[in-house]
């Protein structure tokens, strides 16, 4: 029987949460495939059609909890009214919300994918892009609003958030204090600097300060350099016609 559209993320996400459950309770090495699809009600074999390894599951995770991120985030009716701050800030929360009934499992994960970073780099690729587009669309409303001035290094800036967002979970990862509030006050007074660093425009005027001194150091030496070619230049046929001499002709 062909299985709908509908069936399959029905299906995967049965898979999903017994995947969760049994990683929690098992640990990453402890819990086999087999026994994710038969506590999710399916045979044995039918999670291989949706993920054909352990950690396929935790980038489809990862990738599942982004969306759930995003969608809490448009069901706020004025969100679109807040600072760049409080909406960087909103995100990290609603992040950590989003988190928070699989905590554990989080742990886990974050665990198995610090032991093998360069693959987990590639793999996460798809939750980064949909994170960094968001937070860039944070930054074009900032901009407009006149919250931040224009970033000349907005790319770097965007990525740099989202390892920021990483550290902060590993941070959370380890918080005991009630309701997390270590976690919650240590976003505010991070996520301070970072906005101020932005609107403070002192990354653009350090770019264009070194890029000052690198084009005035090149431009103030270019005759000195245009002699350094020259006398290389000199030197090398000076060789090549002392090496020509030297030999006999056949």
């Amino acid at each position: 029987m062909k299985v709908s559209q509908e069936q399959k993320v029905e299906i995967r996400r049965k898979l999903l949460s017994a995947a969760v459950a049994l990683f929690t309770e098992k640990g990453f090495s402890g819990a086999t495939m087999r026994a994710v699809s038969t506590r999710a009600g399916f045979s044995p074999g039918t999670i291989y059609r949706y993920f054909p390894t352990k950690e396929k599951i935790f980038y489809a995770y990862f990738e599942q909890k982004q969306d759930e991120l995003e969608a809490a985030l448009n069901e706020i009716e004025d969100f679109n009214d807040y600072t760049l701050k409080e909406k960087l800030q909103m995100m990290m929360e609603t992040q950590l919300e989003v988190y928070t009934p699989d905590r554990e499992f989080v742990e886990v994960t974050f665990r198995a994918l610090l032991d093998s970073p360069m693959k987990s780099f590639t793999e996460l690729q798809p939750t980064k892009g949909k994170f960094t587009k968001t937070v860039q669309g944070y930054f074009a409303q900032g901009v407009e609003r006149k919250d931040i001035p224009e970033q000349p290094f907005e790319n770097f800036l965007v990525h740099l958030f989202w390892d920021y967002k990483n550290l902060m979970v590993m941070y959370w990862l380890r918080d005991e204090t009630p309701a997390f509030t270590n976690t919650s006050r240590l976003i505010d007074l991070s996520l301070d600097i970072y906005v101020d660093l932005l609107k403070s425009g002192i990354i653009t005027k350090t770019a264009d300060t070194i890029s000052f001194l690198v084009k005035s150091h090149l431009y103030g030496n270019i005759e000195r350099l245009y002699d350094f070619v020259g006398l290389i230049t000199r030197t090398a046929g000076f060789m090549s016609r002392s090496s020509t001499e030297e030999c006999p002709h056949e």
